[in-house]
């Protein structure tokens, strides 16, 4: 028997009680990476980068994008989206957003990045 096996056969009837609430708790108000899901949860808020940069310059726009990201990610904000544009002068500073993800990545903690 292993160590956790141990310890869950140690618990009272009482304390795996509450132990199975406090499981099932957890697991109805979380998703799929941990998103809270139940109901009365406050919504998710998402940054979302959607417009053509065409009057600023690249260093300008990455630039507002990255300080845009690590506010977001300041503020509790759930995930950034990243635009993605190829072969169009819309949102032509974002051919890949693998690229600008991965710069984002480094410069926050718990925003998911999505495209």
């Amino acid at each position: 028997m292993n160590d956790l096996s141990q310890r869950l056969a140690a618990l009272s009837p009482e304390q795996r009680r509450v132990l199975g609430q406090e499981m099932r708790r957890r697991a109805a108000r979380t998703g799929p990476a941990g998103a809270a899901e139940t109901p009365g949860a406050p919504a998710r808020q998402s940054l979302y980068f959607f417009a053509s940069a065409d009057t600023v310059s690249p260093q300008e726009y990455y630039r507002f994008v990255l300080d845009a990201a690590v506010q977001a990610d300041a503020a509790g904000l759930n995930a950034v989206w990243l635009p993605e544009r190829h072969f169009v002068d819309f949102g032509g500073h974002s051919p890949n957003p693998a690229v600008l993800a991965a710069a984002v990545a480094v410069r926050t903690e718990n925003l998911q990045i999505r495209a």
